[in-house]
């Protein structure tokens, strides 16, 4: 996404946001402050209401099913084995 009246641009990472300037130079902005899980797909966007701006992103989980974790469904063939 193009940040309005800058030549930066910005997106989401599985290491946060980054960000990139005329030239080449990647920044990442906050590796350090989030913990991303990962995820099937996301959105971003931007909005600047009364001087305060901000970028927003939501992520969707991946599309595999819990259950088809080959974790969960051991768990659950275990569970099952147990009660009957």
């Amino acid at each position: 996404m193009l940040l309005p009246n800058n030549e930066a641009v910005v997106w989401f990472s599985e290491r946060g946001y980054m960000k990139g300037v005329p030239g080449g130079q990647i920044e990442n902005l906050t590796e350090a402050q989030v913990s991303v899980p990962k995820y099937a797909r996301g959105a971003t966007g931007y909005q600047a209401t009364n001087g305060h701006q901000a970028i927003v992103t939501i992520l969707q989980t991946p599309l595999v099913p819990s259950y088809a974790s080959p974790d969960v469904a051991a768990e659950q063939a275990a569970y099952a084995a147990d009660i009957a």
